[in-house]
């Protein structure tokens, strides 16, 4: 299951608001019996994801209109 698209606006920062959101996703990705979750973290995102359980699985390079970038194939196993 991949975890996509995880945006709380930075008006918001630090009230729980992304934490809510996600731990929302989990319990329903618990609850449907998916065996891990995938997401692809920024690097100003990388450090929520590991604080929620995620590990990186790889580093990546991306471009996007003309423009180089990095991010992070994370992973977190639901199921032993």
């Amino acid at each position: 299951m991949l975890a996509d698209m995880l945006y709380a606006d930075p008006a918001y920062a630090r009230r729980g608001v992304a934490t809510a959101l996600f731990e929302a996703l989990e319990t329903e990705a618990r609850r449907i019996g998916a065996a891990e979750l995938h997401t692809e973290a920024s690097i100003p995102a990388k450090p929520f994801f590991e604080q929620a359980g995620f590990e990186v699985i790889a580093v990546q390079t991306k471009m996007l209109a003309g423009i180089l970038f990095q991010n992070f194939s994370m992973r977190k196993m639901l199921i032993a």
